[in-house]
């Protein structure tokens, strides 16, 4: 089981957290057969996770609409025939126009226009 592995390796991980002198970083669970993060570690995590989070939605947000811009650019000719190269390169300008956009403002100017 996939969960237990996991478990395995957390346990492994911090049970060495003593010799690196970070034993405020793990705890034994109820039974102290396993070691795991501390709450105030794993909560101190959360940051982490939330800006991870956050920054892989712009990325593939963005890379999403260049896709997008850059498939339009070549009109009713079929994925499979459009030039590789070609493709990235188109891409690739787009990337950079929604890149500076959501710096510069986030998603202020996004709206959603549905086509009748």
């Amino acid at each position: 089981d996939y969960l237990e592995d996991y478990s395995d390796v957390v346990s492994l991980i911090f049970s060495q957290a003593g010799k690196a002198g970070l034993e405020e970083k793990a705890v034994r669970d109820e039974r102290g057969e396993k070691y795991l993060p501390s709450f105030d570690f794993e909560e101190s995590l959360h940051d982490y996770i939330g800006e991870y989070d956050s920054f892989c939605f712009w990325e593939e947000l963005i890379n999403r609409l260049a896709e997008r811009e850059a498939i339009k650019e070549f009109g009713s000719l079929p994925l499979d025939k459009i030039d590789l190269d070609e493709f990235l390169e188109k891409k690739n300008k787009y990337l950079r126009v929604y890149e500076q956009e959501v710096e510069e403002n986030g998603l202020k100017n996004f709206e959603l226009i549905k086509k009748s």
